[in-house]
């Protein structure tokens, strides 16, 4: 497996222990509010529409804070985008928009810049995965954090074959974040 290129992450700070089997997963989380929080967000999920943009939940077994849930795939990357990605990424907005809420850790990951967390894909569908860092946020809030998403991944793209430039514009991209991160966390900007 290469390390900047995962296919699947065995390892999530809410989840306890995860495996992987070819049509399902099976997570047992840390902590009875991760688990909770991602049966809650289940019931956010409405509409046949948007049941395509998340992992079927299979089973849930409260006293082992276990679920099993469809097997969405592979990791998404910069080299498994579908061609049609940014109308995918713009289903997503269009459902938080909605919901008033968000997943709050749809971003590259802090040592790659190929992969992105938390969305993964399967027969050129892009799934979001992991229902547990969800909060309420606005309309504004929401659609600057997908425009964000949506600027990263086309950037990327363009320098996905020239890694030395790609890390530096990732490094870039990352102390941003975190600068931006700190304002909110000061109450300064949302």
């Amino acid at each position: 497996m290469n390390i900047l290129i995962p296919k699947r992450l065995n390892f999530g700070s809410d989840i306890k222990h995860i495996e992987f089997y070819k049509e399902k997963i099976i997570k047992i989380f840390k902590s009875q509010e991760s688990y909770c929080k991602t049966l809650l967000f289940y019931q956010y999920i409405t509409t046949n529409e948007e049941k395509l943009l998340f992992p079927k939940l299979y089973t849930n077994e409260h006293y082992e804070l276990k679920i099993e849930t469809e097997n969405c795939g592979e990791l998404l990357n910069l080299y498994n985008l579908p061609d049609n990605w940014q109308t995918q990424i713009n289903k997503l907005r269009i459902f938080f928009l909605k919901k008033q809420i968000l997943i709050l850790d749809i971003r590259f990951m802090p040592h790659t810049p190929y992969v992105i967390n938390n969305l993964c894909v399967k027969n050129n569908n892009i799934y979001l995965v992991d229902l547990t860092m969800y909060n309420v946020k606005n309309n504004t809030y929401i659609n600057r954090y997908f425009d964000e998403l949506i600027y990263t991944i086309q950037i990327y793209s363009k320098f996905r074959d020239h890694w030395i430039l790609l890390f530096l514009i990732h490094f870039a991209f990352k102390l941003k974040w975190y600068f931006f991160d700190l304002l909110e966390k000061m109450g300064i900007c949302y």
